[in-house]
């Protein structure tokens, strides 16, 4: 990504999008926190102000696409 994104849901929308990403590719646990905000093009600090953590992002992540299955069933 070359944009940065911006606001609240911008932001929370491009680390699930890179954090489901690379958790596809690479596997949960081999893959960091600067990971996912470097593919996001944000600072990895904001994962913390988002999501609280690492696991934070990973159920919110996991709840975005469980919804998004839903959705298409």
């Amino acid at each position: 990504m070359s944009d940065k994104p911006q606001g609240k849901e911008a932001v929370r929308s491009a680390l699930m999008r890179s954090a489901s990403a690379l958790f596809a590719k690479q596997g949960i646990a081999s893959v960091s926190i600067r990971d996912i905000a470097q593919r996001a093009n944000v600072n990895h600090g904001l994962v913390h102000r988002h999501f609280g953590s690492k696991r934070g992002l990973i159920i919110a992540t996991i709840e975005s696409l469980s919804k998004g299955i839903a959705s298409e069933l």
